[in-house]
């Protein structure tokens, strides 16, 4: 599922997508980087038995800090899920990171989302092009 690698990732994209401007924020960066909450969603390529239920291949999960959050049909419904979850811990910048599979529509549906429900977060976007992974989800 979601590995070490994975969270270090978006760490590092939190700290490289802000420019550094004064040598005494790289501190600040840090402490913003160490207390990233992440999360995916994917599409089941098998069975599995989660904390959330069962899904079966092709359903959707949604992974919010490791632990398997919702599980569904719809991956633009699920990635709304994850990000809501995850900013409802508060946050000032949503990271998005696009996968290669991710469908037309999935990030104008989370933008969507947050643009109503909390336009003060800056959202930021990248094509990420990784597998397997339509879409993982940094928030600090």
């Amino acid at each position: 599922m979601f590995t070490g690698a994975h969270q270090t990732g978006l760490r590092r994209t939190g700290i490289i997508s802000y420019p550094p401007t004064v040598a005494h924020r790289g501190p600040q960066r840090a402490y913003a980087a160490g207390h990233t909450r992440h999360g995916h969603v994917r599409v089941a390529d098998r069975e599995a038995v989660t904390s959330a239920g069962i899904c079966r291949p092709g359903g959707v999960l949604g992974v919010v800090d490791g632990e398997v959050a919702p599980i569904g049909a719809d991956l633009t419904a699920a990635a709304v899920e994850v990000v809501r979850r995850l900013v409802s811990g508060g946050g000032e910048t949503v990271t998005l990171v696009a996968g290669a599979c991710a469908p037309e529509g999935l990030l104008r549906g989370v933008r969507g989302h947050l643009g109503r429900a909390r336009p003060d977060l800056e959202i930021v976007v990248y094509e990420g092009g990784q597998g397997g992974y339509p879409l993982l989800v940094g928030v600090e």
